[in-house]
């Protein structure tokens, strides 16, 4: 039961600034489409463990809160950033359960996945997506290629745009 969503882009910059734009979760309402905020971090960085609030974008101009876990971050020093060539992960997880009945209404792990291009290492394969699990992922799944893919595809396109326009 469940299902998965990806996409994926190449960008011309190194891992090490995609994941930096990933991970910045300040600029988020300057370019995001897909999570209009992210907060609960105090420094607006995702560390491991943290549990944050995703703000979905949703119709009408409204964001829907998501409570989410970081379960993965690579974190990137300003010494080592140059010289990076990842994979950098950004991943959280979070869902709606039912703890009286030990039911998944819905769960999510959503990942941002930045790694150099084979060959070329000056550019990056950025995977974006998600793995959806629980009962009300059964006809999401069914839906998913016209109600959820082009959300992906859109953030990756802006995640490209902002990059290589040098926006910090």
């Amino acid at each position: 039961m469940g299902f998965k969503v990806e996409s994926s882009i190449v960008i011309n910059a190194e891992p090490a600034r995609v994941h930096e734009v990933i991970c910045d979760f300040a600029k988020y309402p300057d370019w995001n489409p897909f999570f209009k905020h992210v907060t609960g971090t105090p420094d607006w960085t995702p560390k491991e463990g943290q549990n944050l609030i995703a703000w979905a974008a949703q119709p009408l101009r409204l964001s829907v809160p998501i409570p989410v876990h970081v379960d993965t971050v690579t974190q990137v020093s300003k010494t080592i950033k140059k010289a990076a060539k990842g994979p950098f992960e950004l991943r959280w997880s979070g869902g709606v359960n039912v703890p009286l009945i030990g039911v998944s209404v819905f769960e999510g792990s959503h990942y941002f996945i930045s790694k150099a291009v084979e060959g070329d290492p000056t550019k990056t394969l950025f995977v974006h997506g998600e793995d959806f699990g629980g009962i009300a992922s059964i006809p999401l799944g069914w839906t998913k290629d016209w109600t959820i893919q082009g959300k992906y595809d859109a953030l990756n396109k802006a995640v490209k745009k902002r990059v290589e326009a040098g926006a910090e």
